[in-house]
């Protein structure tokens, strides 16, 4: 096989892993299939996929990506790959659920975000009237008139 066949469309990487087109894209977007978005489409490693088919563990995913994923000077070094999979692996979480935690933690900081905002829309509507109460008390010295 030349290296030419070794780089899939998102069509034969479909056909090579027996589903759909939209599932494989969905997937790669997800960061659960080892895949990468440009050239005008998804463009996919035969032997990445066939090697996430065969681990069957979405932890390992981090591994087969890497090694399909650019940085801006080249492909990462293999230690900095490996160093990404064992910390990746060293969570004993699945990617899923690290995703559920982070989304857990975003919308728990979001509740807190939102009662810090009431409670400085009450400080700011307590010292808007406090300053209307003295606007009227100045008013009412002024014009000489008492209660």
């Amino acid at each position: 096989m030349t290296a030419a066949t070794e780089v899939l469309t998102l069509a034969e990487a479909a056909a090579l892993l027996r589903c759909s087109p939209d599932t494989v894209r969905r997937r790669a977007m997800a960061g659960e299939l080892p895949g990468r978005s440009g050239l005008g489409g998804w463009r996919f490693s035969r032997q990445a996929l066939l090697n996430w088919l065969a681990s069957g563990d979405d932890r390992e995913t981090v591994a087969w990506r890497s090694t399909c994923a650019a940085k801006s000077g080249g492909l990462e070094s293999l230690s900095e790959i490996s160093e990404r999979c064992e910390k990746a692996l060293a969570t004993g979480k699945p990617r899923s659920a690290q995703r559920a935690e982070r989304n857990r933690l975003s919308a728990e900081e979001d509740k807190r975000q939102q009662a810090l905002n009431v409670e400085k829309a009450k400080v700011r509507a307590a010292e808007e009237q406090a300053a209307a109460q003295r606007a009227t008390a100045a008013a009412i010295w002024a014009t000489g008139r008492r209660y």
